[in-house]
């Protein structure tokens, strides 16, 4: 096991891929949830010269690489996180097309 503190957008742009194994529980967040990650995504977007801990992602390289180049990864620990994190980035965007004004510096 190879632990270290990673950039959560590197998560997105980087070379990984992930999959959730059929063993994890289903997506569960609800609003709640949600919303303090954005709350959190927020803070941390204000204050770049500090890092925030948004929890553990623990995944496991599968060995194989897709057609794009991306390693294929198993995701063991970190998919509510994961999979928020997308979403309140459209949600984010919507509410400053309408508003006109960038989100994180509200």
């Amino acid at each position: 096991m190879d632990a270290g503190k990673k950039v959560l957008l590197d998560l997105f742009t980087g070379s990984l891929r992930f999959t959730v194994p059929v063993y994890q529980r289903r997506y569960s967040w609800g609003e709640a949830q949600c919303r303090q990650l954005w709350t959190d995504i927020v803070t941390a977007g204000r204050r770049p010269d500090r890092m925030h801990f948004t929890g553990s992602v623990v995944w496991m390289q599968d060995g194989g690489i897709r057609p794009d180049g991306r390693s294929l990864c198993l995701l063991i620990d970190g998919r509510q996180r994961l999979a928020s994190v997308p979403a309140a980035h459209r949600v984010g965007r919507a509410r400053e097309t309408a508003s006109g004004r960038p989100v994180l510096l509200r």
